[in-house]
């Protein structure tokens, strides 16, 4: 070493961010305030990610590249998941007045008909549609050509085109067909 050089080390500031490798501990990054907001309402409301930039005063490419960092994409599951669990708070308190409502209703009403649906609510065995069966069948025609093996035997199905689309007992045969 030359006698003019001199050893030093770097020792991390109290304020430094970035993680060390004898760190284990994750950077929290903040989440603007804006940003926030962003988030809260594709969650809350389930506007497009171009409305909810313009709502919370971004422009679609900032809150584009907001989302694509990792610690933004922790809090919109977290956002999430917070949402659906107070989803789930608001259901548990409302279900107690909708069994209130069905019995004064099974108990009260003059039609048959709403009596009868309050049984069935009562029940659990309402009628109508409970499951929804889709069925979706794709057949495309096939495109292309198909590989026949030698051997095999190669049957054409399609129907035969008359040769000639003209019958003699129709107008458009050409006979009679003069300009008057």
């Amino acid at each position: 070493m030359p006698p003019h050089a001199r050893t030093y080390s770097v020792k991390p500031m109290a304020n430094d961010l970035t993680p060390h490798k004898d760190d284990t501990t994750p950077v929290k990054r903040r989440v603007s305030a804006a940003v926030r907001e962003a988030l809260n309402t594709r969650v809350r409301e389930g506007k497009k990610w171009d409305d909810c930039a313009k709502a919370a005063g971004l422009s679609p490419s900032g809150l584009y590249k907001a989302r694509k960092q990792q610690h933004v994409q922790i809090l919109y599951e977290e956002l999430k998941a917070q949402y659906i669990q107070d989803v789930e708070a608001l259901k548990a308190l409302h279900k107690p007045r909708a069994f209130e409502v069905a019995r004064q209703l099974m108990d009260s009403a003059k039609s048959e008909a709403v009596k009868m649906r309050a049984v069935e609510f009562f029940a659990g065995e309402r009628k109508g549609n409970a499951v929804n069966v889709a069925v979706s069948v794709n057949n495309h025609a096939a495109s292309g050509y198909d590989y026949v093996p030698p051997g095999a035997q190669v049957i054409d199905i399609t129907p035969q085109q008359p040769a000639d689309d003209s019958t003699p007992d129709s107008p458009s045969s050409g006979e009679g067909d003069e300009a008057p």
